[in-house]
């Protein structure tokens, strides 16, 4: 089934094939949260097959910790990507290739002031429980579709979303595991 919300090649036109591995898997999952995180509705398959339209809350996306705005005015998702694997796997009857294994940290952090100000009447924990469960859906959609067409596979949640303690933010973590086929995932669906 292709995708509904499909990655083009328009939108990964600037991500070079020959870019490091890990900076094309962090670009194209930064892509694809941020068109569902955009604060804009969507159209996705529904349990009955049909479509149903769903909108989920606006957020930033950041690489890492370092690029976090000091005081942002939008919840901020981060994609943490702390490990990879190589292994080796069988082709089409005896030609070898490499799969990457990835585990891929997503954070979702809400500062504790941004309920009083620009969402009043939510608190930061509704708030970053609510993010958490959409990225748990999300990644175990129709929607990881359109990643499985840049050479994904085997999106998996490892760890559900859960809190993290911290006196500034409203913190949660989850963490899913992915592979990527080298050959695919340098060439963009057109």
């Amino acid at each position: 089934m292709a995708a509904l919300n499909p990655i083009t090649r328009a939108d990964v036109i600037d991500l070079d094939p020959s870019t490091h591995a890990e900076e094309r898997v962090q670009s194209l999952l930064h892509l694809w949260f941020s068109r569902y995180f955009s604060g804009n509705p969507f159209m996705t398959i529904a349990p009955d097959g049909g479509t149903e339209q769903k909108i989920f809350q606006q957020c930033l996306m950041a690489y890492q910790e370092t690029s976090m705005k000091e005081s942002p005015d939008l919840p901020v998702i981060h994609i943490v990507m702390p490990d990879r694997n190589t292994r080796r796997r069988d082709y089409n009857r005896g030609s070898i290739g490499h799969d990457d294994e990835w585990m891929i940290d997503v954070m979702v952090k809400v500062p504790h002031g941004l309920t009083a100000t620009s969402m009043p009447g939510l608190s930061a924990e509704h708030i970053a429980t609510r993010v958490g469960g959409q990225i748990e859906w999300l990644l175990g959609s129709t929607e990881r579709e359109a990643l499985m067409e840049h050479g994904f596979t085997r999106i998996k949640i490892e760890r559900p979303s859960s809190i993290l303690p911290a006196s500034v933010w409203q913190s949660r973590m989850l963490v899913f595991s992915c592979h990527t086929r080298r050959e695919q995932a340098a060439k963009p669906h057109a």
